[in-house]
């Protein structure tokens, strides 16, 4: 596993991952929860994600001309994903779907 790829799952359980007793919105109950919209939000999570989202893009020949996905979850994502790819010099935009 690269560097890039650890210092991501580092932030994620710094920032996203919760252990206790939680219930969840179907009622269910749960000993943990997971919220990496905390990642995505975080300068560094969002910088990591973005280039490993880059890479994986290049690594399988995907000739995108846009990145997006359903608002709020993919928000962050996408707009770094935007911004990082600029900074490239390969430019891919951003979309929002909203409901």
């Amino acid at each position: 596993m690269n560097e890039q790829r650890r210092e991501l799952r580092y932030i994620i359980r710094r920032k996203s991952l919760r252990v206790g007793d939680f219930t969840l919105s179907s009622g269910k109950k749960s000993s943990y929860y997971l919220d990496c919209r905390m990642t995505t939000l975080d300068p560094r999570g969002a910088l990591l994600i973005a280039r490993l989202i880059l890479e994986r893009i290049r690594d399988l020949e995907i000739r995108a001309d846009a990145i997006g996905g359903l608002a709020m979850g993919a928000d962050p994502i996408a707009a770094s994903v935007a911004v990082v790819s600029g900074l490239e010099g390969s430019p891919i935009s951003a979309f929002i779907v909203r409901k």
